[in-house]
């Protein structure tokens, strides 16, 4: 992770980290959710990768209000591939690569509509596509004889 990024992020918790070990506890988580993120390649692809960890500061402000604890942001921390991953994202082709613009409207509404930090990443822990792309919110997984099929109370409907 890159430095200025690290410190940007760490700067948003700061309530967190009163003192030097604590700081660096929650470096050391940082770092190694954007391991898990690579490792699971859930930053998608050159400009992709562009897009998306220009939005991280935005997505960890979001966030913040549900964090109350260094383990809350860790949770958050480990459910972060999943959570980048089902982001929905707009794509447009431009003369020097494409551009895409990352979607944070249902995070964010996500993250307004859940008490907790627990109800929040609940749809991202174990399986991502259980959290509808459309409002994320959770959503009804029903496994089929060949697939998956998702449906949410806000009507989107998906067969995988």
């Amino acid at each position: 992770m890159d430095g200025y990024l690290q410190a940007l992020l760490l700067d948003i918790y700061r309530h967190l980290a009163p003192d030097d070990a604590q700081r660096a506890r929650l470096a050391g988580m940082l770092e190694a959710a954007w391991d898990d993120c690579v490792k699971q390649r859930a930053f998608g692809y050159s400009d992709h990768q562009l897009a998306l960890v220009a939005e991280l500061p935005n997505l960890f402000r979001i966030v913040k209000p549900l964090i109350a604890s260094p383990e809350d942001l860790e949770r958050f921390c480990r459910a972060l591939p999943a959570i980048l991953k089902w982001l929905p994202y707009f794509s447009e082709a431009s003369p020097v690569g494409y551009i895409h613009t990352i979607i944070v409207g249902p995070f964010d509404s996500r993250a307004q509509d859940c008490p907790t930090l627990g109800e929040f990443v609940q749809g991202f822990e174990g399986t991502p596509v259980s959290v509808c792309p459309e409002c994320g919110k959770d959503a009804a997984v029903s496994k089929l004889e060949h697939g998956y099929s998702v449906n949410c109370s806000c009507g989107f409907m998906m067969v995988c």
